[in-house]
Order: C-alpha cells, then sequence, then structure tokens
C-alpha cells in the first residue's frame, strides 16, 4: 500500500446498530492527523484497500465503494455504503 502509511494505524471497522450499510472506521496516533488533510477519494480508496485485503480473499467477500463518508474529529470516520 505504497504511500497510505496512514493505513496501518486504522485499527478496525465496526458495525453500528440498526444501521446496517454503515461501517465506522477508528485511526489514532499521528496518522489521525495525517488523514484529515487527504480528500475523502483518497480516504475511501485507502480503506477500501485495506478491507479488500483482509476480508475479500479469504472470504471471498466483495467490498462496495462507500458512497458518502463523514468524518468526526480526528479519530472516527464513518462509510456509509450503499
Amino acid at each position: 500500500m505504497g504511500g497510505k502509511h496512514w493505513l496501518q494505524d486504522v485499527f478496525g471497522f465496526y458495525y453500528v446498530d440498526n444501521h446496517p450499510l454503515v461501517l465506522c472506521g477508528w485511526i489514532v496516533g499521528p496518522s489521525a492527523r495525517y488523514m484529515e488533510q487527504l480528500s475523502d477519494e483518497q480516504v475511501a480508496q485507502g480503506c477500501l484497500e485495506l478491507l479488500q485485503k483482509f476480508a475479500g480473499r479469504g472470504f471471498n467477500v466483495t467490498v462496495p465503494r462507500p458512497e458518502v463518508m463523514v468524518r468526526y474529529g480526528i479519530c472516527v470516520f464513518v462509510v456509509y455504503l450503499m
């Protein structure tokens, strides 16, 4: 994942109760501030690569492209999959 060092500090994507099409991602450390400077497209692409790396091959999962992304401060971002 060349040039996407910030992805190493994404420590999880979590299901949001009562919102089956929403994943909440958490990122920590200096990478959180770095990620805040990236465009939504760059963050979405990086997260897609990360999800596909860990879920796409072993579980034969197709990860849909995010439709909307909302950022809350420097620690959490929400990806809406439609």
